[in-house]
């Protein structure tokens, strides 16, 4: 494959894996998921999950790994806004 190619590919990749961790350290370290869209999340897992399966039908590492990534980091979100919205449903 095109080294131009390659670098672009990896450079994708690299984004891709630093676009959500901000969000999920924060989450874990606040434990805060007020503000945050369950919606949006579920997208965002939806969207890696269709990406990391054309990646793997591909055989795009840099497609595959990425993605893969950003359905654990969306995972880990949706966990903390559900957990948080039962606490929130339960009587004080």
């Amino acid at each position: 494959m095109n080294l131009a190619i390659e670098i672009i590919g990896w450079m994708g990749f690299t984004t891709s894996l630093l676009m959500l961790l901000p969000q999920v350290f924060k989450v874990i370290k606040t434990r805060d998921t007020k503000s945050l869209s369950l919606f949006m999340f579920i997208l965002t897992f939806l969207n890696a999950l269709i990406w990391f399966s054309f990646g793997l039908l591909t055989k795009s590492m840099q497609l595959y790994i990425a993605n893969a990534c950003a359905m654990t980091a969306s995972i880990i979100i949706i966990v903390y806004i559900i957990i948080n919205l039962i606490k929130s449903k339960k009587p004080q």
